[in-house]
């Protein structure tokens, strides 16, 4: 299916380009909907590739939920980096909601969430916590019971001494 969607895609861009119809255009929606179709499988890599792609086509501006599913994606994912590939995209994320003043780009609860659950998946606490802080910090993002029991539970995975007085 995900590369049913890709092909599409790529056959709706060319239609647009061939016949200057700006209707045939892939929008945001558009390019979301093949990023989704292969996060839910599990296909980080691709759906991060999309995602690039929708980044360098002028007039498109991706959203919260373009990153969400990439990110979500790679937490979900056995790739060792994925933490750091989710809080690159974070980052990358904030930068692009600045610079462009596109409000629908803001990091949001579930962005900040997936990036703790990504580090709180591989045991990785501190690290886990540290984004939880940042999004404490943060003006406009509340967490919410998800945020604060993935800390919790990569606490209680944890093999720091310090751990159970964390948790």
């Amino acid at each position: 299916a995900p590369e049913r969607c890709k092909r599409l895609l790529d056959e709706m861009s060319l239609l647009a380009s061939s016949t200057k119809n700006k209707d045939l255009t892939p929008d945001t929606v558009t390019y979301t909907t093949v990023i989704d179709a292969f996060a839910r499988r599990g296909r980080a890599k691709e759906a991060e590739e999309v995602l690039r792609k929708m980044l360098s086509s002028e007039g498109i501006e991706p959203n919260a939920n373009s990153f969400n599913s990439v990110m979500n994606a790679w937490s979900k994912s056995t790739a060792d980096d994925a933490p750091e590939r989710c809080k690159r995209l974070l980052d990358e994320m904030s930068l692009l909601a600045s610079s462009t003043k596109n409000k629908d780009l803001t990091p949001d609860t579930v962005t900040y969430t997936t990036v703790i659950d990504a580090f709180a998946r591989r045991g990785r606490a501190k690290e886990a916590e540290e984004v939880l802080r940042k999004m404490l910090s943060s003006e406009g993002i509340e967490p919410n019971a998800n945020s604060f029991n993935s800390v919790m539970n990569a606490w209680s995975k944890s093999e720091a001494d310090d751990a159970p007085e964390r948790c």
